[in-house]
């Protein structure tokens, strides 16, 4: 498996793991579609909001997801640089060493976010 692949493969896990189930998450919020009490008053809140307020909203939840997986990939790559204690193997290779700045993988041309998540490039980014 090339290094390519492997670094594919991290990408697919994010965007499918942690990025779109976040975002989902906000959308069904916004659609009251919870039913768990701890959830309530917060559908509650977002139920008066008016459907610019939810845009800007939404588009602030993205961002904030995708600044933890930014600073994620970007520690992850100062433990590899530097011989840290942490590092995150994928197909049995440190992921971090099979790219010269993992975090710009999220973003590039053919970034992650373009190739894997439902949602696609953050909306600043369309």
């Amino acid at each position: 498996m090339s290094d390519r692949d492997s670094l594919n493969a991290l990408g697919k896990f994010l965007m499918e793991n942690v990025r779109d189930p976040a975002i989902a998450e906000f959308d069904f919020l916004v659609k009251s579609h919870w039913s768990a009490p701890n959830v309530q008053r917060l559908q509650r809140d977002l139920a008066v909001l008016t459907t610019s307020q939810l845009d800007v909203a939404r588009r602030a939840v993205i961002r904030a997801i995708d600044r933890g997986l930014n600073d994620f990939l970007a520690k992850l790559q100062e433990q590899a640089d530097f011989d840290g204690d942490v590092e995150l193997r994928v197909h049995a290779q440190n992921a971090a060493k099979l790219s010269a700045n993992l975090q710009n993988e999220l973003t590039d041309d053919q970034g992650w976010y373009a190739k894997f998540s439902k949602y696609g490039p953050p909306p600043e980014e369309q």
